[in-house]
C-alpha cells in the first residue's frame, strides 16, 4: 500500500477524530495547534491515519513536566509523533519526520526540538536514527502540592 503524507486542516475532522482516537491527550490541543499557526503531518493509507506529527511553531509546552519555552523564529517543536499499531515497524515514523524536516527546511526552520520519557525507547532510538541529539534531561519533582521542574543542559 502505497501511504501519502501531508498536512490536514480543522475541516478534516475524520482525520482529526483518528489522530484523537490514538491519542487522547490531544483532544483540545490539536485543534487549537491548528488554529493557531501549528501543523499536523499524516501519513495516509486511503482515509486511514496509519500515523501522524504534530508539530507546534510558537512554544515548547511539555504540560506532563509543568515546562513551557517560547520558540524562536527558526524553530518548531514536535507535540508528537504516533504510529497506529497496524503500521508500526515499516519505518513510516523514519518517513514522517524526513518530510517534517523537508518542510521545516523550507521555510527556513533549522531547529526541530522533542521531547519523550527516557523510558520510550522506541522514540529515543527514532530520534536517533533520524539525527536528533539529546540537548538536556528535565527533571519533575512533586511532593504533596509542591513541584520543581529543573532542566539540565547537556554536554553538545
Amino acid at each position: 500500500t502505497t501511504l501519502v503524507i501531508r498536512t490536514i486542516d480543522l475541516t478534516e475532522k475524520n482525520l482529526i477524530a483518528q489522530i484523537l482516537s490514538m491519542e487522547g491527550w490531544l483532544k483540545g490541543r490539536l485543534e487549537n495547534l491548528l488554529r493557531e499557526d501549528g501543523r499536523c503531518f499524516v501519513a495516509l493509507d486511503g482515509d486511514t491515519v496509519a500515523g501522524f506529527n504534530l508539530v507546534s511553531f510558537r512554544k515548547i509546552d511539555i504540560p506532563r513536566v509543568h515546562f513551557i519555552q517560547k520558540l524562536e523564529g527558526k524553530e518548531a517543536f514536535s507535540e508528537q509523533i504516533t504510529v497506529h499499531r497496524d503500521y508500526r515497524g515499516r519505518g513510516l515514523a523514519t518517513r514522517l519526520r524526513y518530510k517534517v524536516y523537508q518542510d521545516l527546511l523550507t521555510q527556513g526552520i533549522n531547529t526541530l526540538y522533542g521531547s519523550t520519557e527516557i523510558t520510550n525507547t522506541a522514540n529515543l532510538a527514532l530520534s536517533q536514527k533520524v539525527g536528533l541529539k539529546d540537548i538536556a534531561n528535565i527533571h519533575y519533582r512533586k511532593f504533596l502540592w509542591k513541584h520543581n521542574t529543573t532542566v539540565e543542559k547537556l554536554d553538545s
